[in-house]
């Protein structure tokens, strides 16, 4: 008969449906002429209701047929051919109505969970290979309910995350698909549970369920990567679209794992940046080093007894077979991303979100800035995961065809211009024929849709600096070294085959020796290239230098808009953009680019740091205390050796101090400078002790701006500050460097070592404590610094009035009409003394000691007098100045009262004493 005529079968099987599991001869059949009939006829003759209801019923039959793996690979045969909406539709019907329908399979289901759970709680780590072969018969009959054991597993304990991978290996191909639909399942189920919050009720933390579930979902398809991939990523997005943030970190276990970019901006170091400038080469040695060192340790090859089977050898098999599981796990995630169509649109909404977030529902209802800050750290760092992964996986012109400019990022998808430059960063190359994007078209644009209210711009500055990154300016030698270092030395100890593993085979150690030596080579090449590239870069920008920075009339123009346009904005990226700003400016100074000045655009950088502290997220603080750190270098290494600046600053354009800056704009906007002021403004150089107290300026203002901050009554204010000064005082501290600034800034952290202190909860308190260890341990190398000035305390005559805090407002009036009445009276009296003497400069004498005098008799009449009409008493004035209110004439006049606990009539006595004294 014709295959096509197979549906016509249903009737008769509708009375069989599960119970066919009874003859297993006719259930092979079944699938065999299933799988025929879909391959026949795919498409639109393909009676789509059939197959669905013939699956399911042997889906269900599987559960009641003995562990059979033939029987589970002819059956996921058929399902193969199916796309994953229809087979997880299947899978759903399988596990939420199957199940109830029929009795027996009620009783397997139950019977499955008892065995699965007695096997699992035998299961270590340890033994976990020897006994997972067990639990893959299991999933040949029952592959939904062992799959949902082992996430539950998995989901509650984390060191049941190595166990439940490992024992996936014997697993059949329909129950990792199973697993793919049930990974969603418990995503999207999570939402209407209380018992897995997402988010837990602190706002900064993820769920543990959901971390663990991002792990071993991360590994899971490391291992297995042509497991179904699309419906999760399609999910993610879904969610991500409708404002729900907490599954990006699932997505970022996966490229992170899968792809093996190991990349967490909140714990990166100094070092890793430096290694994530270079090139590949040097990244992967950096993350995944050659466990070249466990061959010489014998103690770890025999292990207890002489049982140990985890030394050298099996450790450099194990990093050779996961760099191959890497490398196939990164070409199906690309396939899979290709395939649904979300590469593009995915990394768009992302950006989308991290602007978007902060007005998302769940952000207002919170109300807690707290939260709003996570969510934009999640969408910022999810993004930089994603965005590494594509520009090391992906070729750069395949991925610069599938975005659109620039400019269709800001205008119509509503990107900001920092984040479209950053998604669009390796396509451009600045004056470079090989580019794929040439960013010199879409400038100007990008520079209106920027904010800035400037009135001139440079587009060739804009240019060059976005088009450029860390390791076009920059090559980590020390990074190079290490790692060569590190390469020759394994290669070296090789040849001593008598220390090595007593396991490692000769065959193997001369793969190794091939496979080093080749790293090796590629490295030192690497390296070279990246020199020369530099050489290339800096050359063209010197050759560019005299039109990046076009002449303008006022100084301050070009500082501005360098700083608004470029530093700030891309600063607070990531880490390397941070450490590139500051090397960026530093590399401006150096080729002598004229119209900049440099001193003055690090002035108007510091400041600016309050203002920054209040207006960024914790992330962006960390990363503003990069910038900061690696700026600060410089700039106190300058101010250190004299001989360094007179190399690098001397006769330099960027330090060339402009002799008559009043004459700008806002200060003498209507006045025509006179000859003599235009021979006087000119330029001339800064001298090394210039300089040194311009630093001391520079870390004054940064005292008084951490202080400030520190004192704020922002939470938000508090932490950034905080965040910043743990970036600066590690190591050697890059500020505070005064004993003076030293004692102030940790004058103001100490106060936070205490709960009672401050009200912004225990994360400041931890913090505030780490920093003022910190200060105190390297409060032994701070320099001498200014010293403060003391405030003359004032004396009665020159103190202003007090004034009851019950005074009427009668008697304020008398008061400053008094007030008035001696000003006008000393307007007169300056203007005749000026009219007798001239220009000359007035002299106090004797007739300016009896005003000051009268004037003091005066008030003190005034204020008892104010006292008598009150009629109240004396006691409950002196009980209101005790608990220290202060007057009403201090406030006004912006000092403090002589003194809080003094009566009223008490200071009218000091005041006529004292006013007699100086008479």
């Amino acid at each position: 008969r014709d295959i096509k005529d197979f549906p016509k079968i249903m009737p008769l099987f509708r009375h069989l449906t599960v119970y066919v599991a009874h003859d297993a001869v006719l259930y092979m059949k079944l699938c065999r002429i299933l799988r025929e009939y879909m391959v026949a006829t795919k498409g639109a003759a393909c009676d789509s209701e059939f197959c669905k209801d013939m699956l399911q019923s042997l889906l269900g039959a599987l559960v009641l047929l003995p562990s059979n793996a033939s029987a589970a690979n002819y059956l996921w045969e058929c399902f193969k051919e199916l796309p994953y909406l229809q087979r997880y539709w299947i899978y759903s019907e399988m596990q939420y109505k199957t199940y109830i329908m029929h009795p027996q399979l009620l009783l397997a289901r139950a019977q499955c969970r008892e065995d699965m759970r007695k096997h699992l709680k035998s299961m270590t780590k340890e033994n976990v290979r020897k006994k997972r072969n067990q639990l893959g018969q299991m999933s040949h009959s029952q592959p939904v309910i062992v799959c949902e054991v082992m996430l539950d597993q998995a989901q509650e304990f984390e060191s049941m995350i190595d166990v439940c991978k490992e024992g996936l290996h014997y697993c059949s191909t329909l129950s990792l698909d199973i697993l793919s639909y049930l990974l969603i399942e418990e995503l999207g189920g999570s939402v209407h549970r209380a018992d897995k919050p997402l988010v837990l009720d602190d706002d900064t933390n993820l769920g543990r369920w959901l971390l663990n579930l991002a792990t071993f979902a991360a590994d899971m398809y490391l291992k297995h990567p042509r497991v179904e991939m699309q419906g999760l990523l399609q999910h993610i997005f879904n969610r991500l679209a409708g404002d729900s943030f907490a599954e990006l970190h699932v997505l970022r276990e996966l490229f992170s794992t899968m792809g093996g970019i190991k990349y967490d901006v909140s714990t990166v170091a100094t070092e890793d940046i430096h290694a994530r400038s270079g090139g590949e080469r040097l990244r992967l040695a950096t993350e995944f080093p050659w466990p070249t060192d466990a061959l010489f340790n014998k103690a770890l090859a025999e292990g207890e007894m002489g049982m140990g089977k985890e030394g050298g050898a099996k450790q450099m098999k194990d990093y050779q077979s996961a760099k191959k599981e890497r490398e196939e796990a990164t070409k199906w995630l690309i396939h899979n991303l290709n395939t649904s169509g979300l590469a593009v649109p995915m990394i768009v909404k992302i950006g989308q979100q991290i602007s978007g977030c902060l007005l998302s529902e769940g952000a207002i209802s919170a109300k807690r800035v707290k939260y709003s800050s996570w969510l934009h750290k999640q969408c910022q760092h999810t993004l930089l995961v994603y965005v590494d992964f594509l520009w090391r996986r992906m070729p750069v012109g395949e991925y610069c065809k599938r975005l659109p400019s620039p400019l269709e990022l800001v205008e119509q998808l509503k990107l900001e211009p920092t984040l479209a430059l950053l998604i669009q960063r390796p396509g451009m190359r600045w004056n470079d024929p090989a580019s794929v994007l040439d960013l010199s078209v879409y400038a100007k644009d990008l520079i209106a849709a920027t904010p800035q209210n400037l009135k001139s711009n440079s587009p060739l500055l804009y240019t060059c600096f976005w088009s450029l990154t860390l390791n076009d300016i920059f090559v980590p030698h020390d990074c190079y070294d290490v790692q060569m270092a590190r390469l020759k030395k394994a290669l070296t100890d090789l040849e001593d085959t008598q220390r090595l593993d007593p396991k490692a085979k000769d065959k193997d150690i001369k793969k190794w020796k091939e496979n080093l030596a080749l790293d090796l080579d590629k490295m030192e090449k690497e390296m070279k290239k990246q020199i020369e590239n530099k050489k290339k870069i800096q050359a063209r920008i010197e050759k560019e230098k005299a039109s990046l920075v076009a002449a303008e009339k006022s100084y301050r123009t070009v500082p501005q808009f360098f700083l608004q346009t470029c530093i700030f904005p891309r600063c607070v990226q990531s880490p390397e953009d941070a450490v590139y700003c500051a090397k960026f400016i530093k590399l401006l100074h150096h080729i002598k680019t004229p119209n900049l000045s440099t001193i003055l655009t690090y002035n108007m950088i510091i400041s600016s740091f309050g203002p920054m502290v209040f207006s960024r997220t914790e992330q962006e603080a960390k990363h503003l205390g990069m910038f900061l750190s690696e700026m600060l270098g410089t700039l106190n290494s300058w101010g250190r050796d004299e001989a360094l600046f007179k190399r690098e600053c001397d006769l330099f354009p960027g330090f060339l101090n402009i002799a008559n800056p009043k004459k700008d704009k806002k200060d003498s906007a209507d006045d025509k400078p006179s000859k003599d002021d235009k021979k006087e403004k000119k330029e001339e150089p800064i001298t090394f002790a210039s300089y040194q107290q311009c630093v001391k300026n520079w870390h004054k203002k940064l005292s008084e701006a951490f202080c400030t901050c520190l004192e704020s009554m922002e939470g938000v204010e508090v932490h950034n500050a905080l965040t910043i000064l743990s970036v600066l005082v590690q190591g050697t501290p890059l500020f505070p460097i005064h004993d003076t600034y030293h004692a102030d800034v940790k004058g103001k952290v100490s106060r936070m070592t205490d709960d009672s202190q401050h009200a912004f909860g225990n994360s400041i308190t931890v913090m505030a404590r780490s920093i003022n260890g910190r200060l105190q341990m390297c409060q032994d190398k701070m320099q001498k610094g200014p010293k403060k000035k003391t405030a003359i305390a004032p004396t009665a005559a020159t103190a202003p009035p007090l004034v009851p805090p019950s005074a009427s407002s009668s008697d304020l009036k008398k008061l400053d009409s008094k007030k008035d009445d001696r000003k006008e009276e000393r307007k007169e009296e300056g203007s005749k003394e000026g009219s007798k003497e001239g220009t000359s400069r007035h002299k106090p004498d004797d007739s300016d000691r009896v005003r000051k005098r009268s004037r003091g008799e005066e008030e003190g009449a005034s204020v008892s007098k104010s006292k008598e009409e009150q009629g109240g008493d004396s006691r409950t004035v002196r009980a209101k100045k005790d608990s220290g209110s202060t007057s009403i004439g201090a406030e006004a006049r912006g000092a403090r009262a002589p003194d809080a606990k003094q009566d009223i009539s008490s200071s009218s006595k000091q005041e006529t004493s004292s006013s007699s004294k100086q008479e």
